[in-house]
């Protein structure tokens, strides 16, 4: 009768110390899967969007000014660029995802973030196999989306279809903007969206996910900082590329000192 009572007694005991520390961990655990398959979503379908429009108005680029001189000078078959082959890639991940094979999905995104790695050798600047592009800056952030894809998991098949028409969307307006006659390799990052406006972009987000932390949605919050990754490492590639000009380093001290401010307005969990 003692045990037994002595087991009853214990068992609770038992339990008080160890809930807590599982369940801090548990939740932890939980919220970090939550803010990987939520960023994995954002960037499936930014990468496919951008991707798809990318491919039709540089890559094919049919109402591109002097296609033909172009042609001459860079080819992939009819295509000026194997722009088109990341496109397939991406919408190849985003179909069989949607079916639910998230694994396959990822395969496919693996092979585009390895053609992302093997593509700059291969044109003028390696062994010249007679196409120019897609640029460094497009295979970098098509290759970023791809990592951030790769590490969650999307639940949402209707955010995914949305999130990628929407992105399409909203690119295919911006090169209507610029001018679909001026879309040629490089236009989207030397034109519509240059450092200081991709900075300008990034802060406003970030300011987005100090109020959602304000808010008490932290996942919200670390999805958006999370998926800003592809457009960071853009604007660092800019940033280095304009090293020269004493005046770059002031963005990226604003950008750098935005962070820090982040985490102070972050609230913390009740003691």
């Amino acid at each position: 009768m003692t045990e037994t009572t002595q087991g009853r007694l214990i068992d609770p005991v038992e339990s008080t110390l160890v809930s807590p520390g599982s369940g801090v961990v548990e939740g932890l655990l939980a919220r970090t899967t939550s803010v990987r398959d939520g960023a994995a979503t954002v960037a499936l379908a930014t990468g496919t969007g951008w991707s798809l429009v990318h491919a039709v108005t540089t890559s094919w680029g049919p109402f591109l000014r002097e296609r033909a001189l172009q042609h001459e000078l860079s080819h992939f078959g009819p295509f000026l660029d194997p722009g088109v082959v990341l496109a397939l890639l991406w919408v190849a991940a985003v179909a069989v995802g949607l079916a639910g094979r998230w694994g396959i999905a990822r395969g496919w995104l693996a092979v585009s973030l390895l053609l992302c790695l093997v593509l700059p050798v291969t044109g003028r600047d390696g062994f010249d196999l007679g196409w120019d592009g897609p640029t460094s800056t497009t295979l970098g952030f098509v290759g970023a989306c791809a990592i951030v894809a790769m590490v969650g998991t999307p639940r949402s098949p209707r955010l995914v279809v949305g999130g990628t028409v929407a992105v399409a969307v909203l690119t295919a307006a911006v090169a209507v903007a610029h001018g679909l006659g001026q879309t040629a390799r490089g236009w989207f990052w030397s034109g519509p969206l240059q450092a200081a406006t991709l900075l300008l972009l990034m802060l406003a987000a970030l300011l987005a996910a100090v109020v959602l932390a304000r808010r008490r949605r932290a996942t919200a919050a670390a999805v958006v900082v999370v998926s800003l990754v592809p457009w960071a490492a853009v604007y660092a590639v800019d940033v280095l590329a304009a090293s020269q000009d004493p005046a770059s380093p002031l963005p990226t001290a604003l950008l750098a000192a935005t962070l820090p401010l982040a985490a102070l307005l972050t609230p913390r969990p009740a003691p």
